[in-house]
């Protein structure tokens, strides 16, 4: 079984830690960002990598690699790639801070990019299974790998997660996921399509596309089910049963001992979320979230956004009205045409 590794990300960042995750990255207060060097925890990963067939570095143009490079060149198990940005005027999400690049800019392009990037890579080498992990962060690669390996005989499930969410199952976590290169290639090419984007939140994005992708486009499901409004919302019937379906179906998520060996820009993760769910937890996964009589939370403006791009709603109102217009006169003309053919007073 060949399984590979993709390291993605900056080498030169920086953002919340270990110690300060959680606190979100739009609303959390300037002093829980730290800038950040990677180069020493990726040659780390690099090194103590031993089980993987082959581990690719998938990082920026302009990015410090120098010394990356001459371990890469050491070992033909090693690929070092350099991506051209895919979203030079990304949207801003918060006010930058300074020394710290991309912080306040939206990144799930560039991750899911530089991931697509590293995966096609191991394709190259006849890697058939990745796991992806990112740049600022190092963990047990050895539990990585033997867990990874153990979902993967299993087969019962489609991805590899560090944990779940009981209150918000929708709420995934993407410190590290890995699947079958092409199902994993697949994903990351939905989530960079930006006019598909059922939600602003990344978490959700990637919980709803993964079904979509996998199951909703072959399941009686209305597309509104899948862009639900917010975490709190009671959730509709409808989306009950994607989201069960979802859990039972796709996700598998590693043992808390792996998710505790992460550590993120330097400092061990201290916060863990009281209704995560791990792999080896003695219990049933418990869906724990509001549920609705409503068959209907969908976030409408992510509908109109995604059917209609960025037209205002009058405009949007204005053509409608054209439509039916135009429908109407449509109809008229072929009700005078078979009319006339009715009584033969075509010339």
């Amino acid at each position: 079984m060949n399984i590979g590794l993709v390291i993605q990300g900056p080498i030169v960042g920086g953002g919340l830690t270990g110690r300060t995750y959680g606190a979100g990255k739009t609303g959390a207060p300037k002093n829980s960002f730290s800038p950040f060097n990677a180069l020493e925890d990726v040659l780390n990963n690099l090194k103590s990598a031993n089980k993987f067939t082959h581990i690719v570095v998938s990082t920026w143009e302009n990015q410090p690699t120098e010394n990356l490079a001459n371990l890469v060149s050491t070992s033909t198990r090693f690929s070092l790639i350099h991506n051209q940005d895919p979203t030079p005027n990304p949207a801003i999400i918060r006010k930058p801070i300074a020394g710290i690049p991309f912080l306040h800019e939206a990144n799930k392009v560039r991750m899911f990019f530089s991931t697509r990037m590293g995966v096609e890579e191991l394709i190259k080498n006849n890697v058939d299974y990745a796991v992806k992990i990112r740049t600022d962060q190092t963990l047990n690669l050895n539990l990585l790998y033997e867990e990874f390996e153990r979902f993967l005989v299993d087969g019962k499930k489609k991805i590899f997660v560090p944990s779940l969410r009981e209150k918000s199952p929708w709420v995934v976590s993407d410190f590290f996921f890995g699947g079958e290169v092409n199902f994993i290639t697949n994903i990351c090419k939905f989530m960079e399509n930006t006019q598909q984007e059922f939600h602003d939140d990344l978490h959700k994005d990637f919980f709803f596309k993964t079904h979509f992708l996998t199951k909703g486009i072959y399941e009686n499901h209305r597309w509104g089910d899948f862009l639900i409004n917010t975490n709190s919302d009671p959730i509709s019937p409808n989306t009950d049963t994607i989201v069960k379906e979802s859990i039972s179906e796709l996700w598998a998520p590693g043992s808390e001992s792996l998710y505790k060996s992460i550590v993120w820009r330097g400092e061990p993760i201290k916060y863990i979320q009281e209704d995560s769910f791990f792999g080896d937890s003695i219990r049933e996964f418990n869906f724990n979230y509001k549920l609705g009589g409503r068959n209907d939370n969908t976030n409408y403006e992510n509908v109109i956004r995604n059917a209609f791009g960025n037209t205002p709603f009058s405009i949007l109102i204005w053509k409608y009205f054209i439509f039916l217009f135009v429908r109407k006169v449509r109809h008229t003309r072929n009700r005078f045409s078979g009319f006339r053919d009715k009584f033969g007073l075509r010339f």
